[in-house]
């Protein structure tokens, strides 16, 4: 089930988590874009492996985040009278969970 509100770059996500953390965290400093992440997955799965660390990017994770997102909440709205609230405040709260989790 998916309500969508709004659609946001990846660079736009991590900008909210940084603005959400309520102290210093360390920045992704370089994106780059699908078409060149895909021949290097290879590699970074190889790198992964050899220092036994969990990947993160991996072949699914690339689709993911290059499938398409375009849904609408129109319906939602006009029969249940959903209205998405804002996405800044939805990762705000996130983080405050997460940490209080104590997986932040």
């Amino acid at each position: 089930f998916n309500l969508t509100g709004h659609t946001v770059s990846i660079r736009q996500y991590f900008e909210a988590i940084y603005s959400a953390a309520e102290e210093k965290v360390k920045r992704v400093r370089c994106y780059i874009p699908a078409w060149l992440a895909m021949p290097a997955l290879p590699v970074y799965m190889l790198m992964d492996k050899l220092q036994k660390r969990t990947p993160v990017f991996t072949r699914y994770a690339l689709y993911t985040l290059t499938a398409n997102a375009s849904f609408s909440h129109e319906k939602a709205e006009r029969v249940l009278g959903y209205h998405p609230r804002p996405f800044t405040e939805t990762v705000r709260d996130t983080v405050r969970w997460m940490r209080a989790q104590g997986k932040a």
